[in-house]
């Protein structure tokens, strides 16, 4: 009651006092970004699978149908999408807003340990938590592996090295995305992509 009391004495301080508060609150939502249609990314995760030196043809028998068959009744799976190009496979699975990405990626992880009769030269498939094709995460972290002067070993053999120990013990790391090696002709190179 005494604010009542207080208002009903000074009737010019209450309409200042209103008439500030109504042009805050015209101002603050004048300044509200308003959108029709707002950019909601949904939660990907993307499977990528190497071999060299082979059709999109043999590359879509060998390597894409037999995983698309296992990632088929993933929970949360809106679209599932591939491409099936010379030297590889990439497979792009979209889940619905407000899926658990970690249950998700699990799930996604021990499906495609089930997969068999994948190609004996073709690489190990990666999966890319965020979906990646270059908008998954950033790269933060390049690493270059190089030989000891005294070692013979070649950059094959390095490179083998990296995907098969350094990799794998990398992308278990909590934040990491997916780690890929490359190497052209000479020592590898790892880069590190973070979700």
């Amino acid at each position: 009651m005494g604010l009542t009391r207080l208002c009903l004495k000074n009737p010019a301080a209450a309409a200042v006092v209103l008439a500030m508060i109504t042009l805050l609150g015209a101002l603050s939502v004048s300044r509200l970004p308003v959108q029709l249609f707002p950019a909601i990314e949904r939660p990907q995760i993307g499977i990528w699978t190497g071999w060299r030196a082979a059709s999109p043809r043999e590359v879509e028998s060998e390597i894409t149908e037999p995983i698309e068959r296992e990632l088929r009744g993933i929970p949360g799976v809106t679209v599932m999408q591939s491409w099936s190009n010379p030297g590889g496979a990439w497979i792009s699975l979209e889940f619905a807003l407000g899926t658990d990405m970690d249950k998700a990626f699990s799930e996604v992880n021990a499906r495609m340990q089930q997969v068999r009769g994948l190609p004996a030269d073709a690489d190990r498939p990666r999966i890319n938590a965020g979906g990646g094709g270059g908008d998954a995460g950033e790269t933060l972290i390049f690493l270059f592996l190089q030989r000891l002067p005294n070692n013979s070993d070649t950059g094959a053999r390095l490179s083998e090295f990296a995907e098969q120990r350094i990799a794998p013990e990398l992308e278990a790391i909590p934040g990491v995305a997916t780690v890929d090696v490359n190497s052209d002709d000479g020592e590898p190179i790892l880069s590190i992509e973070f979700d």
